[in-house]
């Protein structure tokens, strides 16, 4: 569905890594994971097409990225990054609305499909509650939950997610692992970069990101992957599985 070939990133002159080859495939939620620095946010944003590399190239459905009509770029991919910047004065309820854009277009009125589209995504934020309120009045627990009801909104195959558990409790956090993997199980393909790395092991697969590349790929039950989720943070963590099956990352 999306993929990198032999990518190089350049960034104020600093290669941030170089030669990464990695695919990401329908149904499958891929967390990429690593430590400050190593280049998780560029490779996403470069898996977006907001970052133009140094070298290599990023594929869409097997069609190189820099191929793809901007409009239909847009409705195959749905974007999150840090920090998004958003319209104080807007309500919560037209930031989710933005997410219909490549779909009814920027002069046509939202259809009855495009306002369905806004309250399920509301809804299964929980912030259907305050979708009245302006933005710039949310706390940011709130704000990043319209935030990802805008990404769910936009009903996109491919979802690019950077640090989507910013300022969420741990409920919220649940919810949202849930809703991903919603979207996985009816197909979808979903890239996340997080911190957390006990909810990153909840994810089919994981990406070991380190200061040369792609350290681990695989399943996060793989031992080969765990060997370098631990070495990637200097053994800082250790990796211990519960009662239940789940997997956790624990401090040493």
């Amino acid at each position: 569905m999306l993929g990198c070939s032999k990518l190089s990133v350049k960034r104020q002159q600093r290669v941030v890594f170089a030669d990464v080859t990695v695919d990401f495939h329908p149904g499958q939620w891929t967390a990429i994971v690593g430590p400050n620095g190593a280049g998780k946010s560029t490779l996403l944003l470069s898996l977006a097409g907001l970052l133009t590399p140094a070298h290599g190239r990023v594929h869409l459905q097997g069609r190189d990225l820099t191929l793809w009509p901007n409009r239909e770029r847009a409705k195959a991919m749905a974007w999150m990054g840090q920090g998004d910047a958003v319209s104080g004065e807007l309500l919560s309820w037209d930031v989710v609305m933005l997410a219909r854009l490549p779909t009814h277009g920027l002069f046509q009125g939202p259809t009855p499909l495009d306002e369905q589209a806004v309250h399920s995504a509301l809804e299964e934020t929980e912030a259907v509650e305050f979708s009245c309120r302006r933005i710039q009045t949310l706390s940011g627990g709130e704000r990043q939950r319209v935030l990802l009801a805008r990404l769910l909104a936009h009903e996109a195959p491919v979802l690019l997610l950077d640090e989507p558990l910013v300022h969420l409790d741990p409920p919220h956090q649940s919810l949202l692992i849930q809703a991903l993997k919603r979207r996985t199980a009816q197909g979808g393909t979903v890239v996340t970069v997080l911190h957390e790395l006990t909810q990153a092991l909840a994810a089919d697969r994981l990406v070991v990101l380190g200061p040369h590349g792609v350290l681990g790929d695989g399943a996060p039950t793989d031992p080969v992957v765990q060997h370098a989720l631990l070495d990637v943070f200097g053994g800082a963590v250790s990796i211990e599985r519960l009662s239940n099956g789940r997997l956790v990352a624990l401090p040493r």
